[in-house]
């Protein structure tokens, strides 16, 4: 599962070898039917990894003083910094293990099925 997830990724350039072969590794610890969580919750967490890595420590000054202040087009303006920024390497490894751990602990789906 987790190689099947990340190896279009890794044929255009976008991904690793190493964090396809990681990913491969941690769905194959979760066995198939959490497999399946622990990819969206990788794929959140590095959504959510690449948001806070593209922002400067201004942007978020910035970005929380424009809010506070009611103006209200802070984050906005945030997602525009993020946006534009050029292409840069991210240590997926994090989000991948914040998936792991996080489908542990809430699964996205009830695989068990009904009790």
């Amino acid at each position: 599962m987790g190689l099947a997830a990340l190896l279009m990724p890794y044929f255009t350039g976008g991904m690793g070898a190493g964090d396809v072969k990681f990913m491969a590794a941690l769905c194959a610890a979760a066995a198939f039917p959490r497999a399946v969580d622990v990819v969206l919750w990788s794929a959140l967490s590095g959504g959510l990894l690449v948001f806070v890595l593209a922002l400067g420590p201004a942007d978020w000054k910035e970005a929380w003083l424009s809010t506070a202040s009611g103006k209200g087009e802070g984050f906005f303006r945030a997602f525009r910094t993020v946006a534009s920024r050029r292409r840069e390497k991210v240590p997926y490894a994090m989000a991948m293990t914040a998936g792991f751990v996080l489908s542990a602990f809430f699964p996205v789906f009830p695989w068990g099925g009904p009790s």
